[in-house]
């Protein structure tokens, strides 16, 4: 029924929401678990049942992700090539650890495993013979999956002699904006940029600009030596205003134009939370002008800072099409391995456009896996078109990946497929298949291949593929991914525990899986139930929500957002609400908002004049702690307006012959 058509008493619901009860939730941790994807987020604050004035201040948590899907195994018998593009961005690890220090899980897809894993030095032998990196692979069986194999393929960049580092014509767009006023934005920024200054040289030129509301030339051109200089410029910036981010980077890209220099390295460096709010700030128009200045030579890349508002998923975007990487700065630390320790890597591109591509031998691989790179992936013929775009490599750089092997236990040829190899070469009987990598020279078009056959037998260590395995099951157990097998954070441990001291990085990632314990449910059972999973608990929620949303249909009209109030729910972790709240985006395909009825009021989401959700519907359950592994009782609301909500009290939900059974015991309409 169409609202404007219902009698309803207006404050009948608000008294429900706000009034009702049910025994047994005595303590409710309101840890904030922010969302995946696109999805917005409200942090959620105790439900006021008391004075408003004791209500908590509200946090706005605004992050944005990309959605990505894991990558599935695939059969020999359907393709045997695999082919992707490098990435040597190194954001996800920071920021996750970010996460993890603040005690929260981290969104699903903030967790992209190949950037945990290259955010490590790895061992690889140091390129020979005129090319610009030396091309490892390594193999081992893997932790996880007792029936599959691990193939490493790892990238070592080129390190530069001080006296082989080209001069650098370098412009710092600074995000100045009121966004960035926060300890962990623009303070640590000036800090992160001091470091990079201390190890310029007097042949580099630097420039600043700054964007709020509006932008500006801090520094227009001077000498990288002049240090004093530069940070007194950094040091003189304030926070305030709103944020022009496009006319920020036309400025910026302009002043690289005008003190390009010839055979160097001339690059924007953009350091921001991404939150473009003001002005033309269209993606696309963004990418457009940042592709356009990387034919000429000026490649952009990406430091991001702070948190509530960050938008990862347009900051890593604009690296990518800018030939950059991409970093996340979460301490002063970090800031000391990206703009120092890395510099030359950070800056200095030895190689673009690097693809890989595995071709499998169906005699030897029955289906492969690629671990993670999910949208790095390329299609076949993408391999050797020379007009695809890839990623680059730095200076000094490696690079890791990790397929998971299914090896074929049949002696009988089962393939089909007849261009393995591209050519009519019979594999050898050991022989798993061939790696083959093309890249261009950061002044050419023209791409160059490399290529080496790979079997377990060729493997010679195991130092690197055990480290790099470990950080895999570590991303797998945090994604809750339905490949991790018998994955477990005590089996991480011992995996890296032999290597934790070869560096600071190393020892710093053994602690963050023991910081992760208390917040991760064991991966036998879960926290909340102990003979139902992950997936029954949050489908359980789900079968209410579905229930309640089918109900009274004429409440739904024209919405495009789905809040829910998550605030009374007992028997559901955080890890579990993440879940539900990106099941909840991709069954619906609504805007998400975890919140309570008082937080979407005061931002402005429900109109408290007229007690009226105009473009959405919030659904409120509160229920008991579990009894015996199987039941709980429930009181539930779908609410629109003062004038439109529906609602169950005292009911029950069972878990039966591996579903779950709803019963109303009463329900109401408003």
């Amino acid at each position: 029924m169409k609202l404007n058509n219902i009698q309803r008493s207006p404050y009948l619901l608000l008294t429900l929401l706000l009034g009702l009860s049910l025994t047994g939730c005595s303590s409710h941790s309101a840890t904030s678990q922010p969302p995946n994807g696109s999805i917005s987020y409200l942090a959620p604050a105790e439900s006021a049942t008391a004075d408003i004035e004791e209500t908590a201040p509200i946090v706005f948590n605004s992050e944005s992700y990309n959605s990505f899907t894991e990558n599935p195994f695939i059969k020999t018998t359907d393709e045997t090539f695999s082919t992707f593009s490098i990435d040597v961005d190194i954001a996800s690890y920071s920021n996750v650890r970010r996460f993890i220090t603040n005690q929260e899980l981290p969104p699903v897809d903030a967790i992209r495993t190949e950037e945990l894993i290259n955010y490590f030095n790895y061992s690889y032998p140091e390129p020979t013979d005129n090319i610009p990196f030396s091309l490892s692979q390594e193999m081992m069986p893997c932790p996880w999956n007792e029936s599959s194999q691990l193939l490493l393929i790892g990238l070592q960049g080129k390190h530069l002699q001080p006296d082989e580092v080209p001069p650098s014509n370098l412009v710092f767009l600074l995000d100045v904006s009121g966004s960035m006023s926060d300890t962990n934005k623009l303070p640590l920024l000036k800090k992160s940029f001091n470091i990079l200054t201390s190890n310029l040289k007097e042949s580099d030129c630097i420039s600043i600009v700054v964007y709020a509301g509006a932008s500006g030339v801090v520094l227009d051109g001077v000498a990288g030596n002049d240090e004093s200089l530069i940070n007194e410029a950094l040091e003189s910036l304030e926070a305030g205003g709103s944020t022009a981010g496009a006319e920020g980077i036309a400025m910026a890209y302009e002043l690289a134009e005008k003190h390009f220099i010839k055979d160097g390295n001339n690059r924007v460096i953009l350091a921001t939370d991404g939150d473009f709010n003001v002005g033309p700030n269209s993606e696309s128009d963004l990418i457009r002008i940042i592709e356009k200045k990387r034919e000429k030579g000026i490649f952009l890349s990406v430091l991001g800072l702070g948190m509530g508002n960050y938008k990862d998923d347009k900051m890593e975007s604009l690296a990518d099409h800018g030939n950059g990487n991409y970093a996340y700065i979460d301490s002063l630390q970090e800031a000391k391995k990206v703009l120092g320790e890395q510099l030359t890597g950070t800056l200095f591109t030895i190689a673009k456009d690097v693809k890989i591509q595995v071709d499998f031998n169906p005699d030897k691989v029955e289906s492969y896996r690629l671990i993670g790179y999910e949208n790095r992936l390329l299609n076949k013929e993408d391999f050797d078109n020379d007009s695809v775009d890839a990623g680059e490599i730095g200076a000094g750089h490696n690079v890791t990946a990790l397929y998971e092997i299914t090896p074929n236990a049949s002696t009988t040829n089962k393939s089909k497929v007849v261009d393995y190899y591209d050519d009519t070469t019979i594999p050898i009987a050991d022989e798993y298949g061939l790696i083959k990598l093309r890249y261009k020279a950061p002044d050419s078009n023209e791409s160059r291949l490399l290529s080496v056959k790979f079997s377990p037998s060729l493997t010679q260590s195991n130092t690197n593929i055990t480290f790099a395995a470990a950080v895999a099951e570590y991303s797998m157990l945090l994604r809750n991914s339905s490949y991790k097998g018998n994955s477990s954070l005590d089996q991480v441990l011992s995996l890296i525990k032999p290597y934790a001291n070869e560096d600071v990085h190393k020892s710093g990632f053994y602690d963050l899986v023991e910081a992760t314990k208390p917040l991760l449910p064991s991966t036998s059972s879960s926290t909340s139930i102990t003979s139902i999973n992950q997936d029954s608990i949050v489908n359980a929620y789900m079968s209410i929500i579905n229930k309640l949303y089918e109900e009274d249909p004429g409440l739904n009209d024209e919405i495009s957002i789905l809040a829910i109030d998550t605030t009374k729910m007992c028997n559901i972790t955080s890890y579990e609400k993440t879940l539900l709240l990106e099941k909840l985006k991709n069954v619906y395909e609504l805007e998400i908002i975890d919140s309570t009825f008082e937080d979407l009021k005061k931002d402005g989401y429900i109109l408290e004049d007229q007690l009226y959700f105009p473009n959405g519907i919030l659904i409120n359950i509160e229920d008991t702690p579990i009894e015996n592994d199987s039941t709980f009782t429930f009181n539930a609301s779908k609410w629109r307006s003062g004038l439109g909500s529906i609602g169950y009290n005292n009911s029950t939900i069972t878990y039966m012959n591996s579903t779950w059974e709803i019963t109303v015991q009463s329900s109401w309409i408003s």
